[in-house]
């Protein structure tokens, strides 16, 4: 058996391949703190929250971001749906004047982050990281409303994941 995408760590599976979702954090934070050039204060989480891919993601944006002397808050479910996220950004750009950057962790959020960054006028001031680069992601990239789009290579995953298992057979 092995495993493409999601992984079952504690099952008696023969291999991974997938996404290391803790590193996936990591870099969204160093894009972060790169395009942020040395500003503080608060940094809003998004994402599907009782994932534990999420929660691996989040851990590894705070490993380098609280130590980089960012606020981060704690991470909102966006629900996974772009309606959602874009409500609770904006609600979080209401709520927090004092926010500086908004990380979005499953391919919902980096679009619905953008569409409430750009309907509340501040495009180029709030730094916006997200997991995905589909053309929605590009689109804002490109604007200038999404700072960084983490790219995940997902087509890749079952051809890698079968060439696997064939070379085990």
């Amino acid at each position: 058996v092995i495993c493409v995408d999601a992984d079952v760590p504690d099952s008696k599976r023969a291999a991974f391949v997938g996404t290391d979702w803790h590193d996936i954090g990591v870099k969204q934070a160093e894009a972060m703190l790169a395009a942020l050039r040395g500003r503080r204060g608060k940094v809003a989480l998004l994402g599907l929250i009782d994932q534990s891919i999420d929660q691996q993601a989040f851990d590894g944006f705070r490993s380098v971001a609280v130590k980089a002397g960012l606020n981060v808050m704690e991470p909102q479910h966006d629900q996974g749906n772009q309606v959602v996220a874009t409500r609770v950004a904006a609600g979080l750009l209401q709520a927090h004047p004092d926010l500086v950057g908004m990380a979005g962790f499953d391919s919902e959020s980096g679009p619905g982050m953008g569409q409430a960054i750009k309907e509340a006028g501040k495009a180029g001031r709030i730094v916006a990281t997200c997991v995905e680069a589909m053309e929605q992601h590009v689109r804002l990239l490109k604007e200038g409303v999404l700072t960084a789009c983490v790219r995940q290579k997902r087509a890749l995953f079952t051809y890698l994941g079968v060439k696997v298992l064939d070379e085990l057979a």
